[in-house]
């Protein structure tokens, strides 16, 4: 192959990852703003649905130790859910930002603001790995029927997870993922480190995969 050639097949990567990155950063815009108008009244209900049509996945019920998440930017809370589950409730604390690593933490109601404004654990909670877990409440930002996701894009859940892509995890933690239903995406573009959901519970159904 010749240098022109190399030079033009990596700019043909680089254009098709160009617009992967367009086309999440869009995904992204569109199904925040869609979480930010609902009102006050409309995500308490959602939350209330939500846990309602939690109650048919028994694999969640019967776990005992489940990782879940402080809602944000119009995030479906999980709280109601997580109150009616007899399991010890973990959150994340993040630990390294540039490389999206993060703890997790019993919720002893000793907490603080991270500088992204999310609610998390204070450092002397009990603490497990994430391969400790039986299920972990994932928050997202779009879903599809294929179990994959769209998250914020830093790759917390990526990398905390990734070891999921061994086949002898394939089966826990279970990863969970919680929205609103008009979250849903037709399809999502995945990439090669991206972990899928085992499920999706939304306000409207659960999804098992």
């Amino acid at each position: 192959m010749s240098r022109t050639q190399v030079t033009n097949s990596y700019k043909k990567v680089g254009h098709v990852e160009a617009n992967l990155a367009s086309k999440k950063a869009s995904l992204r815009r569109k199904f925040r703003s869609a979480r930010r108008t609902l009102s006050t009244p409309q995500q308490q209900n959602a939350a209330i649905e939500l846990a309602r049509n939690a109650r048919g996945y028994r694999q969640l019920w019967s776990g005992t130790r489940i990782l879940s998440y402080s809602a944000i930017s119009g995030e479906i809370d999980p709280q109601i859910l997580c109150d009616r589950l007899s399991a010890s409730i973990y959150h994340p604390r993040i630990t390294n930002y540039r490389m999206g690593r993060m703890q997790f933490l019993a919720t002893d109601g000793n907490t603080q603001r991270n500088k992204l404004g999310i609610v998390e654990p204070r450092i002397d909670g009990k603490q497990l790995i994430a391969q400790q877990f039986d299920a972990a409440l994932v928050p997202l930002l779009a879903f599809d029927r294929q179990g994959n996701r769209l998250g914020m894009g830093g790759g917390f859940y990526d990398r905390a997870f990734a070891f999921k892509h061994q086949s002898g995890y394939r089966k826990r933690p279970l990863l969970i993922g919680i929205a609103h239903h008009f979250q849903e995406a037709e399809s999502l573009t995945t990439e090669s480190w991206d972990v899928s959901l085992d499920a999706i519970i939304t306000d409207q159904e659960l999804i098992i995969l």
